[in-house]
């Protein structure tokens, strides 16, 4: 058994003491908690270098794009994709700014051409799920343990990823675009849950406050600061520091 491995069934056991108030489910941010990676960041960048907005979509692109480069903006998606990323890993850009406008630049399709365009992205990342999560969802799945996932990702993304990795799950809470019959507009139909909307997902779900959490980024804190015990999958600094102070934190 790996240290990980070791570190989360440490985690899962603390959960099951989770007195009576805590919902035995297991609630978890998707990217870089259940996988490698960021799966709404592999599809934007395949589909802004491929051409693959269009419509209201590809209009909403252009204009986030000058929102964020400015003066740097292209107008060329193939290079202004990139740059965005490069300017949300710079710290230019907050989370939401950046998950708003992938989310919504996926509009302007049917519903069948959005779900096409999923697919290459989520088998990619279907691909990464680390494997001492999978051995923890596993036996947390045996004990009737639902899981509950909170992601900035579009939720239809994560899910068919999860699908694809043959991963069980309750609900995905993620964005969510506009659809009217068979055609998906550049508009969400809610906000994305983020920070303390991760919460606000979690409780129309039935799965607060949760008897374990696993997150790895800052904005994942006030959804992991409300679980009986939380576990930090490889954990950036921010979130580290913001959960120095609960009880039941595990750092792996």
């Amino acid at each position: 058994m790996t240290a990980l491995a070791a570190s989360l069934d440490r985690a899962l056991r603390v959960a099951e003491a989770a007195p009576e108030g805590y919902a035995r489910a297991v609630a978890s941010d998707a990217d870089g908690t259940l996988w490698a990676g960021d799966v709404a960041d592999t599809l934007f960048l395949d589909a802004s270098t491929r051409g693959l907005f269009q419509g209201e979509g590809l209009a909403h692109f252009l204009a986030g794009a000058r929102a964020v480069l400015g003066d740097g903006a292209t107008g060329d998606p193939r290079r202004d994709g990139p740059a965005v990323l490069d300017a949300y890993a710079r710290g230019a850009i907050d989370i939401t700014t950046l998950c708003n406008l992938q989310t919504q630049s996926l509009g302007g399709r049917s519903l069948a051409s959005l779900d096409a365009l999923l697919e290459g992205a989520a088998e990619t990342v279907a691909a990464r799920i680390h494997p001492e999560v999978r051995r923890l969802l596993a036996e947390t799945a045996a004990r009737g343990w639902p899981l509950h996932v909170v992601s900035g990702s579009l939720g239809r993304l994560v899910a068919r990823t999860l699908t694809l990795a043959a991963i069980p799950f309750a609900s995905v809470s993620g964005g969510v675009l506009k659809v009217e019959g068979d055609w998906v507009h550049a508009a969400l139909a809610g906000p994305i849950p983020l920070h303390a909307h991760k919460i606000d997902a979690l409780k129309a779900q039935g799965a607060w406050p949760p008897a374990l959490g696993l997150g790895d980024g800052g904005w994942d804190a006030p959804f992991l600061h409300g679980a009986f015990a939380a576990a930090l999958i490889e954990p950036k600094p921010a979130l580290r520091d913001a959960m120095r102070e609960h009880p039941r934190c595990f750092t792996l």
